[in-house]
C-alpha cells in the first residue's frame, strides 16, 4: 500500500525505524490522525466545562458577596442618612425599617 506522507501534518504521523543486525532497515510509519482529532475534541469539551463551572462559581461568589458584603452596607446607609436628617425622630423609632 502506497501512501503519500506529505499529506499528512508532522503531528499526524509516527516514524520508527530500526536496524536490524544484517543491516536491513525496516521503516514504519503509522497515523495518528484520529487519535488527534479525539484528542482535540475532547480539549475542546474540556475548555467549555472548564468554562462552565467557572461562570457558575463566579455567579454563586457574587450572590455570596452581595448578601454578606453589599446588602449590609446599603442598610447602614440608608440608617446614617435617616439619622442625619432628623436625629431626633431616629432617636425614638426603630430603625430596623
Amino acid at each position: 500500500m502506497e501512501t503519500n506522507i506529505e499529506m499528512y501534518r508532522t503531528a499526524e504521523y509516527q516514524l520508527i525505524e530500526r536496524v536490524s543486525k544484517s543491516g536491513f532497515t525496516f521503516i514504519s510509519i503509522y497515523s495518528t490522525r484520529k487519535y488527534n482529532i479525539i484528542e482535540a475534541i475532547l480539549n475542546i469539551a474540556r475548555t467549555l466545562f472548564v468554562s462552565v463551572v467557572l461562570s457558575i462559581s463566579v455567579t454563586y461568589f457574587i450572590r455570596d458577596a452581595n448578601v454578606i458584603l453589599l446588602y449590609p452596607i446599603e442598610r447602614m446607609l440608608k440608617k446614617v442618612k435617616f439619622i442625619a436628617k432628623n436625629p431626633m425622630a431616629a432617636a425614638n423609632e426603630d430603625l430596623d425599617h
